[in-house]
């Protein structure tokens, strides 16, 4: 095959075999000269049972790729045993968003006031018209930790009430995040950074892991270390019209402590530290850790780490083994509210990120989870295809040889069709779609599709009601004053959802206009 038509090659066969995967269909192979029949019906039909099982829940494990089926009684009482920790978490028995919302409005009111913000950028980082979402709770195995295994709390706020906002913050502050050579930016950035390293006889490698690491942040120094970081920018100024005061006022008073969460229907104030799900809390702990660590390598007198790599709460160390428990009492003694726990290499191997590390002969050998190029040409170009078992190991080695690394992703997988961790959000209070609405009233097969930025509920309140200007009452409601018909939520269907900004725009197809009104 000549290397001008590989990229031919490669368009041809992802697009065959995404045809297989995405139809199940039994079809011949035949581009690199080999017939084989594929058969997924198989697969898709043991997904679909998983799929209507509730007694089980499919979640992403905490450490790696995989995914861990519990059952759901299990799954749940571990998550509420977390949420019953009553120095952590404290239950609430309202929604507290409308207390938030405030606060936000507030304050982007008052720096459009002082003409910090102009109307476009307050608008932007406001809080969200509609209902925002609630923060979510669930949890994820730690399956890398010996039984029982425990799950690792997280919260996913996109949709709240401070994300926007909070995403501003993490724009300002991103930049000053890894400047720090204890820093890891990624999996492929650790092996990089150990390899070539060897191992003395008296050495040994460990990792540590912050317990609770955004609970144990106090803001007090969460604002110290903003403030001097802030305060050492020189180019802050690029970034943002805001002061450092104002920035500390945003990023702590506003976004941190916005800390409540929902799980099952039931709302929870986190009681101390960083609002975990917040997209600038990341980098507020990173912060703080690089000031910790800091610390805490400058205090020690004895030998101290030859290497520690540190990526967010999982730290990779080499040390001399005659310092293992001195050191690792050292540093839960340097920050009484910042306590590590710590594995120990078992086995010549020690887990950490999504590699296994294995000392052999005094060196040090990762293993990650990622393919390599060895041998054959140099790579030219990488090319992702979809994987079918017997076929994409053939694939690999034919494209190898023209200097092309392929690597290959799953179509149906169990994290694609199963993992639903989130608590679903009532219909109701969904926003950013299109829906369509079906008249109430007796033998009425009237129908109205519309977008809304809006929550579900809100928008059909407004249906029901005349508007201020009566030129722009709606068709629905006028239909329902002129016929004395009603309309239902219950009944309401989501055609189509959006992201967290804007709804989707309305394609042709729903009722062939861009503007809708009831259909005659």
């Amino acid at each position: 095959m000549a290397e001008e038509h590989v990229y031919d090659y490669i368009e041809k066969l992802q697009a065959i075999l995404k045809y297989a995967i995405a139809y199940s269909r039994k079809i011949p192979i035949t581009y690199l000269g080999f017939v084989k029949l594929y058969d997924l019906k198989d697969q898709q039909k043991a997904l679909a049972e998983l799929a209507k099982d509730d007694n089980s829940v499919v979640v992403p494990a905490d450490k790696g790729k995989s995914v861990v089926v519990l059952n759901k009684p299990d799954y749940d009482s571990k998550c509420k045993d977390l949420l019953k920790d009553e120095k952590t978490y404290k239950p609430v028995g309202y929604n507290p968003t409308s207390g938030y919302r405030k606060k936000v409005t507030d304050f982007t009111t008052k720096l459009t006031t002082e003409g910090t913000f102009n109307v476009i950028q307050k608008r932007k980082l406001d809080a969200p018209p509609s209902e925002p979402s609630v923060p979510a709770f669930y949890g994820l195995p730690k399956i890398h930790k010996a039984e029982p295994i425990p799950v690792r709390p997280i919260v996913s706020s996109i949709g709240s009430i401070t994300y926007n906002l909070a995403k501003y913050a993490a724009e300002i502050l991103g930049p000053l995040v890894g400047k720090s050579p204890h820093n890891i930016k990624n999996t492929q950035d650790f092996v990089n950074q150990i390899k070539g390293i060897k191992l003395r006889e008296s050495e040994t490698i460990t990792s540590y892991d912050v317990s609770a690491l955004f609970i144990c942040i106090p803001p007090d120094f969460a604002i110290k270390v903003v403030t001097e970081c802030l305060k050492n920018d020189t180019t802050l100024h690029e970034r943002t019209d805001l002061s450092v005061d104002q920035i500390v006022e945003l990023v702590v008073d506003i976004c941190l402590k916005t800390t409540y969460c929902s799980y099952q229907g039931k709302y929870y104030k986190q009681q101390h530290g960083c609002a975990m799900g917040s997209p600038v809390s990341p980098i507020v702990v990173n912060l703080c850790m690089e000031s910790f660590e800091q610390d805490a390598l400058r205090l020690y007198t004895d030998t101290p780490p030859r290497l520690w790599l540190r990526f967010v709460n999982d730290t990779f160390v080499v040390l001399e083994r005659s310092e293992l428990e001195i050191f690792f009492h050292h540093i839960n003694d340097t920050d009484e509210n910042i306590q590590f726990t710590q594995e120990l290499c078992k086995d010549s191997s020690l887990a950490f990120l999504d590699c296994l590390i294995t000392v052999k002969a005094n060196k040090k050998k990762s293993q990650d989870n990622q393919q390599t190029n060895g041998g054959g040409r140099p790579t030219k170009a990488r090319a992702t295809l979809p994987f079918l078992s017997g076929t994409s190991e053939r694939v690999k080695k034919h494209l190898k040889a023209y200097g092309i690394a392929a690597s290959f992703k799953p179509g149906n997988t169990l994290r694609g069709k199963r993992v639903h961790v989130k608590d679903k959000q009532p219909k109701e209070k969904s926003s950013n779609l299109v829906y369509g609405l079906v008249c109430a009233g007796k033998d009425c097969t009237e129908s109205y599709v519309g977008e809304t930025k809006q929550a579900l509920k809100s928008r059909v309140k407004q249906h029901r009601r005349p508007s201020t200007n009566e030129a722009q009452n709606s068709a629905v409601y006028l239909h329902l004053k002129e016929c004395g018909h009603s309309i239902n939520i219950e009944d309401a269907t989501i055609l189509d959802k959006g992201g967290t900004v804007a709804p989707p725009k309305l394609q042709r197809g729903y009722l062939g206009e861009s503007r809708i009104t009831i259909t005659q």
